[in-house]
């Protein structure tokens, strides 16, 4: 079974997201903007969560907020079948 990505979604006042931060946040895949959230797709949500926190303090920036989604049944069924995974 392949790890489906998570959705990490956070709000920053400065923006927590850089092209600097793109490499620095561990476990990130892409990243996306959706309405003021910046998500972040990863596999290993612990790690990510963790290099998100760091990179957030590091730069005197300031978490808001801080959403985990897990991926929804469309989600994985696309997975699937765009990859000939099995469930």
């Amino acid at each position: 079974m392949s790890a489906a990505l998570r959705r990490l979604l956070t709000i920053c006042p400065a923006g927590c997201w850089t092209e600097q931060a793109n490499g620095a946040i561990s476990g990130v895949r892409q990243v996306a903007l959706k309405e003021d959230y910046i998500v972040y797709f990863s596999a290993d949500v612990g790690a990510t969560v963790s290099a998100l926190i760091g990179y957030v303090e590091s730069h005197g920036d300031a978490l808001v907020d801080l959403r985990v989604e897990r991926p929804s049944l469309e989600d994985r069924f696309l997975e699937i079948t765009n990859t000939g995974g099995t469930p």
